[in-house]
């Protein structure tokens, strides 16, 4: 049990020093930055899902319907995902060249609460959906990971 733990702990250390390396090859993102390709969040995405495929002995077939989860939500959620991003270019645009009207300012903070309380709810429901594939026993070791996992952006934090 305890080699067990401890290889356990190993991956997630290489899960989450192989997403650390990939966003530190992508360069920094401050400040009115591009953000982050779409193609790298699906190859971290990927590695995030290989990790804990690994860790928790995922069967062929709860993969199969873990990435199935992943892509519908995916294609439900990218209409809130198109919402921020635009709303994110506004807020940009309102505020550059040192320019700042609060209110332009407050309104388009307040239109962007309600698509990231839907995303969240939509997360929510995608981790319930996952954890309700595994096992027990699966289900075990993935409350007792999730404290290692860490917490933010750029690293594993769900199982």
């Amino acid at each position: 049990m305890k080699t067990r733990f401890t290889m356990t702990v190993l991956v997630i250390m290489v899960a989450i020093a192989g997403s650390l390396y990939t966003k530190a090859q992508a360069g920094p993102h401050g400040f009115g930055a591009p953000m982050v390709a779409a193609e790298d969040a699906d190859s971290r995405h990927q590695n995030r899902l290989e990790a804990m495929a690994a860790v928790l002995e995922l069967t062929d077939e709860q993969r199969s319907q873990i990435q199935q989860i992943l892509a519908a939500e995916k294609q439900r959620n990218e209409p809130l995902r198109e919402e921020l991003r635009q709303g994110r270019e506004a807020m940009r645009l309102a505020t550059e060249g040192g320019v700042f009207d609060e209110d332009r300012v407050r309104t388009l903070a307040t239109e962007q609460a309600q698509p990231r309380v839907e995303l969240a709810v939509a997360h929510a429901r995608m981790k319930n959906r996952i954890f309700a594939l595994l096992t027990p026993e699966q289900q075990s070791l993935a409350k007792k990971l999730h404290p290692l996992m860490g917490k933010g952006r750029g690293k594993c934090k769900d199982f």
